[in-house]
């Protein structure tokens, strides 16, 4: 009786499997966003699933879209040492940049205790000039440090710092920048 029953429950549960198979889809409407490797991709896709063409000279129309986002990856120094007497550079690079047309991937530098000119800081406030150039040319406050026109997918160029003075006291100077990333 077991042998029995599990048979038929087996077979119903094939049935019941296969039955979506079997139903007709007609003017199923699909649509979809996606995501691929080099960041979020909005892809809209619609078109009517199972409609039947059966006129000689029937024709459907379908619309297919693709919405690439801006994306980029930009990679800037972690930390700076500098050295006395010597220039000490770093490279900063984007890859895999998306931009519109007619636009860049602009980076900026600044700091807040920048005044006139780029400083280090003592622990008792005391300052320690020192310079920052992007490929040769001097940096400012809010100075583009990195540009990289829309439809270059890679580009790297490199920031040299120097101190520009002698400290008048033994202690640790630092600094803090801030890099911004715009797409103008």
């Amino acid at each position: 009786m077991k042998h029995v029953i599990s048979l038929i429950l087996a077979t119903l549960l094939l049935l019941l499997c296969t039955f979506p198979a079997f139903a007709e889809i007609e003017g199923h409407l699909i649509e979809g966003d996606a995501s691929n490797k080099y960041g979020d991709v909005d892809v809209d896709v619609s078109y009517i699933w199972g409609n039947k063409l059966d006129a000689d000279g029937a024709s459907q129309e379908i619309d297919v879209s693709y919405n690439m986002s801006q994306y980029y990856e930009v990679y800037i120094p972690a930390e700076v040492t500098l050295k006395k007497g010597e220039e000490v550079s770093q490279e900063l690079s984007a890859k895999r940049v998306v931009v519109d047309r007619n636009k860049a991937l602009t980076v900026t530098v600044s700091s807040e205790n920048y005044e006139g000119g780029w400083s280090l800081l003592g622990s008792e406030g005391q300052k320690l000039r020192y310079s920052i150039k992007s490929n040769g040319v001097e940096v400012s406050d809010n100075g583009a440090v990195f540009n990289c026109p829309g439809g270059t997918s890679a580009k790297t160029e490199t920031i040299a710092f120097s101190l520009l003075g002698n400290p008048s006291y033994a202690d640790m100077y630092t600094d803090t920048l801030t890099f911004t990333i715009s797409v103008k």
